[in-house]
Formats: structure tokens, C-alpha cells, sequence
């Protein structure tokens, strides 16, 4: 498996890539992304797509299984994605950390309010 470029200070500038997708998921398995591991998400750096372009990590690997080079973009499709052109997009790893943070206090303040009846 090849390694997806690190972060620089760059990357505290980059979009947030979660804007067209609140629910934080990998528009290739469909399945929610976490801020970490295999189902970390993901963006391309070469020119061409939209903030709505980022994938998990584990679902553009597969997607470009066994492919040569580059492949089109399964977002866009106008623009390609090959695994030496992608980084880890650290917006959306705090976007979804946050949203898993406000998940779990929203979650603590039910049962405080169950625990007081």
C-alpha cells in the first residue's frame, strides 16, 4: 500500500472538504469516515476538482486497484486521482472529530436528564 503524502502548514489553510457532504462518508463504499486509519479521508492535489472530491483512503486504494496510473475522479469524473497525488485532508478529520464530540456530549445530556426523573 502506498502512503498518502503528510501535512506541512500548508494544510491548515486547505477547504473543508465536508461542506457538500455533512454526514461525513466515502462516496465510493458508502460507508462513514473516521478521523483516522484506513477510513481516513482523503483528497487529491492535482488541479481539476471540487471540494466535493475526497474519498477514505481505503476506498480510493480499492477503486484504483489494480489500475495503472491515473484513473478518473468516481466524484467528478473530470479530473483524475492516482494514490501518489493524495493527502490526508486534516479539515475534514477535525470536522469529523468535532461532530463526533458534539455527538457524544448531546448524547451525555440525555442520560443526565433521564438520570435527574
Amino acid at each position: 500500500m502506498e502512503s498518502v503524502k503528510g501535512g506541512g502548514a500548508e494544510d491548515d489553510e486547505e477547504v473543508v472538504c465536508t461542506q457538500q457532504n455533512r454526514e461525513h462518508k466515502c462516496p465510493i463504499l458508502l460507508m462513514a469516515l473516521t478521523e483516522t486509519g484506513e477510513m481516513r479521508p482523503v483528497v487529491p492535489t492535482n488541479q481539476g476538482h471540487t471540494p466535493r472530491c475526497f474519498y477514505s483512503f481505503m476506498g480510493i486504494t480499492q477503486y484504483c486497484k489494480n489500475k495503472r496510473g491515473a484513473v478518473k475522479c468516481p466524484v467528478c469524473g473530470d479530473a483524475t486521482v492516482s494514490l501518489k497525488e493524495l493527502k490526508d485532508c486534516k479539515a475534514t478529520a477535525r470536522a469529523i472529530r468535532k461532530a463526533r464530540m458534539v455527538a457524544e456530549d448531546e448524547g451525555h445530556d440525555d442520560m443526565d436528564a433521564t438520570q435527574i426523573d
